[in-house]
Parts: structure tokens; sequence; C-alpha cells
């Protein structure tokens, strides 16, 4: 199906016109408001050196492959790989929620931009019907 902008009528190139404005507007203003980087929670300043270590280097191994993980592994103390598994598990939760709140902010923009642009055309088209139905026969 090939579309001829050229049979479009009066109201529907102001839609396509209006339409394209707003998905520039729509556009700019999703990029700008784009949720930031996840990050973790900040860490307590009464927190042991241990634990501050392993947070250090969670950033850093939950991008490893299991196979590169495994080779750190043995070089920590129990308690260090309990601790490391804890925040490697919350580091994955807050990058997962992190993913998930960026795609629902790119589902309202389109929602966002969709919504007012089908509205612009169903109201050109009612004012459109309306001045059909004025006009001498």
């Amino acid at each position: 199906m090939k579309i001829n902008f050229n049979e479009l009528n009066g109201w529907q190139r102001m839609w396509v016109l209006s339409a394209v404005l707003w998905l520039i507007v729509v556009t700019i203003f999703s990029i700008t408001s784009i949720p930031s980087k996840f990050e973790l929670a900040p860490i307590s300043p009464y927190a042991s050196q241990t634990e501050k270590t392993v947070r250090h280097l969670s950033a850093e191994i939950v991008d490893l492959t299991d196979k590169e993980v495994s080779k750190l592994i043995p070089t920590l103390t129990t308690e260090e790989k309990k601790l490391l598994a804890d925040v490697i598990a919350e580091t994955k939760k807050i990058r997962n929620e992190h993913l998930r709140d960026v795609f629902v902010h790119i589902c309202i923009s389109l929602l966002f931009w969709t919504i007012p642009s089908i509205l612009i055309y169903l109201f050109g088209f009612s004012v459109a019907w309306v001045l059909q139905g004025f006009k001498k026969k």
C-alpha cells in the first residue's frame, strides 16, 4: 500500500504536520527525562571493610561471565563469598528494575504521542464533516 500525500485533503495535511511536530516534542522530552543509570544504595559509613570491598567489586563482577567469576571466587573468604552473592543478586535485581522503568517510560511516551494524534485526527474529521453539512448542495 503506497500513500500518496498529494491526495490528502487540507485537514489530513494539517494532521500529518501536527503529528510530526508533536512527535518531535515528545521525543525530545522522552530522551531528556529517561530514567538515569541504575545505582546501588549507598554504602553505610558503618559497613565493614569486607562489605565495602565486595560492594566495590560487585559492579564489575555482575558483568562477568560465570566462568570468570568462578576463577575469582577461590581467592575470597567465606564471608566475602556470601556478601558477594548477596550484592550480585541485589545488583541484578536493581538492573532489572531499571530496565523495566526504561521500558515503561518508552511505552508511556508512545502513548503520549499516539493518543493526542488520534484525537486531533478525529477532531479534524468531525469539523470537516460538520462543515460539509452546511455547504449548499
